[in-house]
Protein backbone atom coordinates (compact mmCIF):
# COMPACT_ATOMS: atom_id res chain seq x y z
CA UNK A 1 0.00 0.00 0.00
CA UNK A 2 1.13 3.55 -0.71
CA UNK A 3 0.93 5.64 2.46
CA UNK A 4 1.19 9.41 2.83
CA UNK A 5 2.92 10.76 5.92
CA UNK A 6 2.53 14.40 6.89
CA UNK A 7 5.72 15.90 8.30
CA UNK A 8 5.08 18.59 10.93
CA UNK A 9 3.48 17.29 14.14
CA UNK A 10 3.34 13.77 12.67
CA UNK A 11 7.03 12.88 12.43
CA UNK A 12 8.61 16.28 13.24
CA UNK A 13 7.92 18.02 16.58
CA UNK A 14 7.76 21.43 14.91
CA UNK A 15 5.26 23.13 17.21
CA UNK A 16 7.54 22.76 20.23
CA UNK A 17 10.44 24.29 18.29
CA UNK A 18 8.17 27.09 17.09
CA UNK A 19 6.87 27.75 20.60
CA UNK A 20 10.42 27.98 21.94
CA UNK A 21 11.39 30.33 19.11
CA UNK A 22 8.40 32.61 19.64
CA UNK A 23 8.80 32.75 23.42
CA UNK A 24 12.50 33.57 23.10
CA UNK A 25 12.16 36.12 20.29
CA UNK A 26 8.94 37.86 21.35
CA UNK A 27 8.96 37.43 25.13
CA UNK A 28 5.78 35.33 25.19
CA UNK A 29 4.94 32.37 27.39
CA UNK A 30 3.05 30.01 25.06
CA UNK A 31 2.96 26.24 25.32
CA UNK A 32 1.72 23.57 22.91
CA UNK A 33 -1.75 23.40 24.44
CA UNK A 34 -2.32 27.07 23.62
CA UNK A 35 -2.40 26.14 19.92
CA UNK A 36 -6.12 25.40 19.60
CA UNK A 37 -5.84 26.47 15.93
CA UNK A 38 -3.27 25.91 13.20
CA UNK A 39 -3.94 29.48 12.06
CA UNK A 40 -1.14 30.91 14.18
CA UNK A 41 -2.38 34.51 13.93
CA UNK A 42 -5.36 33.38 16.02
CA UNK A 43 -2.91 32.39 18.78
CA UNK A 44 -0.26 35.12 18.51
CA UNK A 45 -2.53 37.96 17.48
CA UNK A 46 -1.81 40.24 14.55
CA UNK A 47 -2.56 39.54 10.90
CA UNK A 48 -2.15 36.42 8.80
CA UNK A 49 0.69 38.13 6.90
CA UNK A 50 2.48 38.97 10.15
CA UNK A 51 2.15 35.37 11.34
CA UNK A 52 3.52 34.01 8.06
CA UNK A 53 6.45 36.43 8.30
CA UNK A 54 7.19 35.06 11.78
CA UNK A 55 7.20 31.54 10.35
CA UNK A 56 9.73 32.57 7.72
CA UNK A 57 11.80 34.17 10.49
CA UNK A 58 11.65 30.87 12.38
CA UNK A 59 13.04 29.05 9.32
CA UNK A 60 16.32 30.94 9.70
CA UNK A 61 16.93 29.89 13.31
CA UNK A 62 18.57 27.00 15.15
CA UNK A 63 15.14 26.21 16.57
CA UNK A 64 14.04 25.21 13.07
CA UNK A 65 17.27 23.44 12.17
CA UNK A 66 17.16 21.33 15.33
CA UNK A 67 13.54 20.16 15.29
CA UNK A 68 13.29 16.79 17.04
CA UNK A 69 11.48 13.77 15.57
CA UNK A 70 8.19 12.76 17.18
CA UNK A 71 8.75 9.94 19.68
CA UNK A 72 8.21 6.53 18.09
CA UNK A 73 7.95 7.83 14.53
CA UNK A 74 11.15 6.28 13.15
CA UNK A 75 10.34 2.87 14.61
CA UNK A 76 6.86 3.16 13.10
CA UNK A 77 8.21 4.02 9.64
CA UNK A 78 10.57 1.05 9.77
CA UNK A 79 7.72 -1.31 10.73
CA UNK A 80 5.56 -0.05 7.89
CA UNK A 81 8.39 -0.57 5.42
CA UNK A 82 9.05 -4.06 6.79
CA UNK A 83 5.40 -4.86 6.05
CA UNK A 84 5.88 -3.89 2.41
CA UNK A 85 4.30 -0.44 2.40
CA UNK A 86 5.70 2.45 0.36
CA UNK A 87 5.93 5.74 2.24
CA UNK A 88 5.74 9.30 0.89
CA UNK A 89 6.07 12.56 2.79
CA UNK A 90 3.16 14.86 1.87
CA UNK A 91 3.89 18.15 3.62
CA UNK A 92 2.35 21.59 3.59
CA UNK A 93 5.81 23.13 3.94
CA UNK A 94 6.81 25.96 1.67
CA UNK A 95 8.96 25.65 -1.44
CA UNK A 96 11.55 28.00 0.07
CA UNK A 97 12.61 25.31 2.56
CA UNK A 98 12.69 22.25 0.30
CA UNK A 99 16.45 21.81 0.71
CA UNK A 100 16.41 22.17 4.50
CA UNK A 101 13.43 19.83 4.78
CA UNK A 102 14.99 17.12 2.62
CA UNK A 103 18.21 17.36 4.62
CA UNK A 104 16.29 16.99 7.90
CA UNK A 105 14.43 13.95 6.57
CA UNK A 106 17.64 12.32 5.34
CA UNK A 107 19.29 12.94 8.73
CA UNK A 108 16.49 11.48 10.84
CA UNK A 109 14.73 9.08 8.42
CA UNK A 110 17.52 7.84 6.15
CA UNK A 111 16.22 5.88 3.14
CA UNK A 112 12.72 5.60 4.64
CA UNK A 113 10.64 7.57 2.14
CA UNK A 114 10.14 7.03 -1.59
CA UNK A 115 9.51 10.74 -2.17
CA UNK A 116 8.90 14.11 -0.53
CA UNK A 117 6.14 16.36 -1.89
CA UNK A 118 5.40 19.97 -0.92
CA UNK A 119 1.97 21.64 -0.91
CA UNK A 120 3.51 25.10 -0.29
CA UNK A 121 0.83 26.14 2.22
CA UNK A 122 0.76 29.46 4.07
CA UNK A 123 3.15 31.28 1.75
CA UNK A 124 2.98 34.90 0.66
CA UNK A 125 3.72 34.56 -3.04
CA UNK A 126 1.83 31.74 -4.76
CA UNK A 127 -1.22 29.50 -4.72
CA UNK A 128 -0.66 26.35 -2.61
CA UNK A 129 -1.36 22.86 -3.89
CA UNK A 130 -4.04 20.65 -2.38
CA UNK A 131 -2.76 17.55 -0.64
CA UNK A 132 -5.62 15.62 -2.24
CA UNK A 133 -4.22 16.42 -5.69
CA UNK A 134 -0.74 15.27 -4.66
CA UNK A 135 -2.13 12.07 -3.14
CA UNK A 136 -4.30 11.27 -6.16
CA UNK A 137 -1.30 11.72 -8.44
CA UNK A 138 0.73 9.29 -6.28
CA UNK A 139 -2.14 6.80 -5.75
CA UNK A 140 -1.96 7.28 -1.98
CA UNK A 141 -4.60 5.15 -0.23
CA UNK A 142 -4.17 6.36 3.34
CA UNK A 143 -2.44 9.32 4.99
CA UNK A 144 -1.44 10.26 8.52
CA UNK A 145 -2.33 13.95 8.96
CA UNK A 146 -2.90 16.45 11.78
CA UNK A 147 -4.30 19.55 10.03
CA UNK A 148 -8.11 19.81 9.88
CA UNK A 149 -8.07 21.73 6.58
CA UNK A 150 -6.02 19.06 4.82
CA UNK A 151 -7.93 16.21 6.51
CA UNK A 152 -11.27 17.52 5.24
CA UNK A 153 -9.86 18.03 1.74
CA UNK A 154 -8.35 14.54 1.62
CA UNK A 155 -11.46 12.83 2.99
CA UNK A 156 -13.66 14.60 0.43
CA UNK A 157 -11.66 12.88 -2.31
CA UNK A 158 -12.02 9.44 -0.74
CA UNK A 159 -8.57 9.21 0.81
CA UNK A 160 -8.54 7.57 4.24
CA UNK A 161 -7.16 9.95 6.89
CA UNK A 162 -5.70 8.87 10.21
CA UNK A 163 -5.96 12.14 12.11
CA UNK A 164 -3.15 12.41 14.66
CA UNK A 165 -4.83 13.89 17.74
CA UNK A 166 -3.57 17.38 18.54
CA UNK A 167 -4.97 20.45 20.37
CA UNK A 168 -5.58 22.28 17.07
CA UNK A 169 -7.71 19.57 15.43
CA UNK A 170 -10.48 19.17 18.00
CA UNK A 171 -13.08 21.11 15.99
CA UNK A 172 -14.04 21.50 12.34
CA UNK A 173 -14.17 17.94 11.01
CA UNK A 174 -16.53 17.76 8.04
CA UNK A 175 -16.31 14.04 7.24
CA UNK A 176 -16.67 11.16 9.67
CA UNK A 177 -16.59 8.54 6.92
CA UNK A 178 -12.95 8.81 5.84
CA UNK A 179 -11.35 10.36 8.94
CA UNK A 180 -10.37 8.36 12.01
CA UNK A 181 -8.74 9.99 15.03
CA UNK A 182 -5.61 8.26 16.36
CA UNK A 183 -3.55 8.92 19.46
CA UNK A 184 -0.13 7.29 19.01
CA UNK A 185 2.16 5.77 16.44
CA UNK A 186 1.56 2.36 18.04
CA UNK A 187 -2.16 2.70 17.31
CA UNK A 188 -1.46 3.90 13.76
CA UNK A 189 0.77 0.90 13.05
CA UNK A 190 -1.87 -1.51 14.32
CA UNK A 191 -4.61 0.09 12.22
CA UNK A 192 -2.60 0.17 9.00
CA UNK A 193 -1.25 -3.36 9.29
CA UNK A 194 -4.60 -4.84 10.37
CA UNK A 195 -6.49 -2.99 7.60
CA UNK A 196 -3.95 -4.19 5.03
CA UNK A 197 -4.65 -7.81 6.04
CA UNK A 198 -8.42 -7.49 5.57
Amino acid sequence: MRIGIDLDEVVADTIMALVNFHNERYGTNFNKNDFHSYYFWEIWGGTKKEAINKIYEFFGTDHFANIAPIAGSLNAMEKLKENGHELFVITGRQNEIIKETEEWIEKHFTKVFSGVHFANSYNLTSQPLKKSAICNQLDIEIIVEDDIYHANDLAEYGIKVLLFDQPWNQNGLESKENIERVYSWEEIIDKIIIDALK
